[in-house]
């Protein structure tokens, strides 16, 4: 309904801070959708769900890709990745069970070797507790489509840098004989944003940061990796011995 849709809007422009480039006709758009896949998460009682963002079938029918989070996410535990991809969704929903806290989605999007950090992040449905407070957070149009022909595209969703802390991260892989798990540790720096437009981690891995990469790259990954706050790695180890699944710790 319109007047639920005008609350939830509300909600969001009264927590966070709203872009002068936000289109109000398509931040309605942008909620609508928003509430209306809570709404089928909680029908269907979903333990978490891998949403295809990027699939045109979902643009060409709703007008958008959507990223904003209702505070029925948190309520409920949802778990909820992008791209479709299973594999690190699964991750994120280990990551959910194992620390009770907010799981990041992300991409390896840069890295800096002085700093030795990494930048990852990935646009979506993303929970703005990762942030340090709400203050730190914008609503921005979604930038990676707002220049296309769909008809909502400029949508709404979050732009902020995650809180600092110890972080784990996690990417699965079917590797066709096996599953294989990568995990590692480093330190979200927070403070200032590194990119603009979604969220993001700045991560400083705690092997140099081109030891990391080399490392994921010849054990062979996805682009994705599941990053919660907090050390579970003795709880991965122990997992992948159970279930007898390839652990690569980096």
């Amino acid at each position: 309904k319109d007047n639920v849709v005008k609350e939830f809007m509300e909600w969001n422009k009264n927590s966070f801070k709203l872009d002068k480039n936000i289109n109000e006709k398509d931040f309605f758009q942008a909620s609508k959708i928003t509430l209306a896949l809570a709404n089928m998460y909680i029908k269907y009682k979903l333990d978490a769900l891998a949403l295809n963002d990027v699939c045109d079938e979902l643009h060409r029918n709703v007008g958008l890709r959507p990223c904003l989070y209702p505070e029925i996410y948190n309520e409920i535990g949802a778990v909820i990745g992008f791209e479709g991809d299973i594999g690190c969704t699964m991750a994120m929903y280990m990551l959910y069970l194992f620390t009770k806290r907010p799981v990041g989605f992300t991409e390896i999007l840069n890295f800096n070797p002085q700093e030795g950090t990494i930048n990852a992040g990935h646009p979506g449905p993303n929970n703005p507790l990762l942030a340090e407070s709400c203050k730190d957070i914008t609503i921005v149009p979604d930038v990676e489509y707002m220049d296309s022909d769909y008809e909502n595209a400029n949508s709404a969703t979050l732009e902020f840098i995650v809180a600092p802390g110890r972080v784990t991260m996690v990417n699965i892989l079917d590797i066709g004989d096996d599953i294989q798990m990568i995990i590692s540790n480093g330190t979200s720096l927070g403070g200032h944003k590194r990119l603009t437009a979604f969220p993001h981690f700045c991560i400083k891995t705690d092997v140099p940061v081109l030891e990391f990469l080399e490392k994921v790259i010849k054990a062979g990954s996805t682009q994705h990796f599941a990053v919660v706050h907090g050390d579970v790695i003795k709880e991965l180890m122990d997992l992948c011995s159970i279930l007898d699944l390839k652990v690569v710790k980096i």
